[in-house]
């Protein structure tokens, strides 16, 4: 059983920039890993999100230029299939909802099907084992774990996939437990890509368009204007 590590960067919060993995043997040993960098052929939200917000934008591993010199989603589509299709292959993720709505919004977005796959949680997965309600972020899983990255660069998405590796290996090490145990263990570790469809925009029907585009006839009779006789000189 191989394990499967992967993590997404977009441009502007949903256009796919690149596709980072990392993929391990049971016991976390690196057999592969890469950053596929994508043109999102959208543009770069690097400034702050609204005049009120306080955090800037995404946070870009590489140039503008770099991504848009890439080939776009369809392109990279079988690639990535191969991967979270792989056989005997688990997927883990941390706070993998995300991941999923991206690669579904790149599916829908470009009229190909859904890869439609398992992924297991390891933020669900802490959040089960210590009873939390509130989701703990990959940050503060790092300081709990005392797990060093000097040598990877965060929002870089390889680098942000073997940081999950690296706080998932560290979980089980302090639990004592293999991954497998955990996953059996947690009531929501195992979530299901098909469930995070992006939402569809409201439109107008067609017959609310059509009868707001044809102007109703006028059925109330014109008014008659009276003529006074005159009187004869």
């Amino acid at each position: 059983m191989d394990y499967l590590f992967f993590d997404i960067e977009c441009s502007e919060g949903k256009s796919i920039c690149s596709f980072g993995y990392v993929l391990t043997d049971e016991f976390f040993c690196i057999k592969e890993k890469k950053d596929i960098l994508i043109n999102p052929q959208s543009y770069f939200h690097t400034g702050p999100w609204s005049k009120k917000a306080k955090d800037e934008g995404i946070t870009l591993a590489y140039p503008v230029s770099e991504f848009k010199a890439q080939p776009p989603f369809p392109a990279l589509y079988d690639m990535i299939k191969v991967l979270v299709k792989r056989k005997d292959t688990t997927i883990v993720t941390f706070s993998g909802d995300n991941d999923a709505r991206f690669l579904n919004y790149a599916c829908v977005r470009y009229h190909m099907p859904c890869f439609n796959y398992n992924f297991i949680d390891v933020q669900k997965i802490y959040q089960d084992i210590e009873g939390l309600k509130d989701q703990l972020s990959l940050e503060k899983m790092l300081t709990l774990f005392e797990i060093d990255i000097e040598d990877l660069v965060q929002h870089k998405s390889d680098d942000d996939a073997h940081i999950t590796m690296l706080v998932t290996e560290a979980l089980c090490r302090a639990t004592g437990k293999p991954l497998k145990t955990l996953i059996k263990e947690s009531k929501r570790a195992v979530c299901l890509s098909k469930t995070y469809m992006p939402k569809k925009k409201k439109q107008k029907t067609a017959e609310k368009t059509e009868k707001s585009e044809v102007k109703q006839p006028n059925t109330q009779k014109p008014a008659q204007k009276k003529v006074s006789a005159k009187k004869p000189a």
